[in-house]
């Protein structure tokens, strides 16, 4: 609880982090009797981003991460990352880099232990995000953080909250993939490597492109309303029924002489 030497912050990811959202938190004593080491002497009040230090899943989704706003200080079980003074790139493009499948993959490839080491954070290429880009992600962090309150307080209809937070996620991954640039067949089995293991989010999240899809088709590309417009089903639904009588009498017509 909140007294002298106590101040605000995180235990572990399990119970208060998600991707992009901070639950609550508890009160954690921060005194030079009690420490082990000097991280506690870090910034912490600063504005910056929390990801977990101890691998998420089992599987191959290792990381979550979100912009702490309040200047909370952390236990051991989670790593704080401030921008560099003299960068211009916002805290929440961090958070969606941390959160992305790039990282979650490279990670996987590198640490086959639970814990995740500060090296390894500091090895995942980061690619150059454009202005243009940057002001997006941001813009799509801040809608999901306030999407995911709101249904977080039962303030909205969890289903469809569930939806519109699951659009975003893949908008922001979306957005991150596009300034890797990767080539498609690369980006795919990038992509492929999660499917059928569940991201750690409040929504369903068990694979990017559905079972069976085949073309190499960049994920931006595919969510996309123009190609999801352009789908079969998406055209059959289009596509009115004919019910006139004239109509469909002249089409029996023409279907009888080319039976002849």
């Amino acid at each position: 609880q909140e007294k002298p030497e106590f101040f605000a912050g995180l235990r572990n990811a399990k119970d208060k982090l998600e991707p992009f959202y901070i639950h609550d938190y508890i009160y954690l004593r921060v005194s030079d009797d009690w420490m082990r080491g000097y991280a506690y002497k870090l910034d912490w009040k600063k504005q910056k981003v929390i990801a977990n230090a101890s691998r998420r899943t089992r599987g191959h989704w290792k990381m979550t991460a979100a912009v702490d706003y309040e200047g909370l200080y952390c236990y051991q079980t989670l790593h704080g990352l401030w921008a560099r003074l003299g960068t211009n790139t916002p805290l929440e493009v961090i958070a969606a880099l941390i959160n992305s499948p790039f990282a979650s993959a490279f990670i996987s490839t590198i640490e086959s232990q639970r814990s995740i080491r500060v090296d390894t954070l500091r090895q995942i290429p980061v690619p150059m995000f454009s202005r243009l880009q940057k002001e997006s992600i941001v813009g799509l962090v801040i809608e999901y953080q306030k999407t995911r309150d709101k249904w977080f307080h039962n303030a909205v209809d969890s289903s469809s909250s569930e939806m519109i937070c699951f659009e975003i996620l893949n908008a922001i991954d979306a957005e991150v993939l596009k300034a890797y640039d990767l080539p498609p067949r690369v980006e795919r089995l990038l992509l492929d490597y999660f499917a059928d293991y569940e991201r750690p989010a409040p929504v369903k999240f068990t694979r990017y492109y559905p079972e069976g899809f085949q073309p190499y088709i960049p994920w931006h590309i595919y969510i996309s309303k123009d190609f999801q417009n352009a789908s079969v089903e998406a055209t059959l639904e289009r596509l009115k029924p004919i019910n006139d009588p004239s109509i469909s009498e002249m089409l029996s017509s023409l279907e009888d002489e080319d039976e002849d």
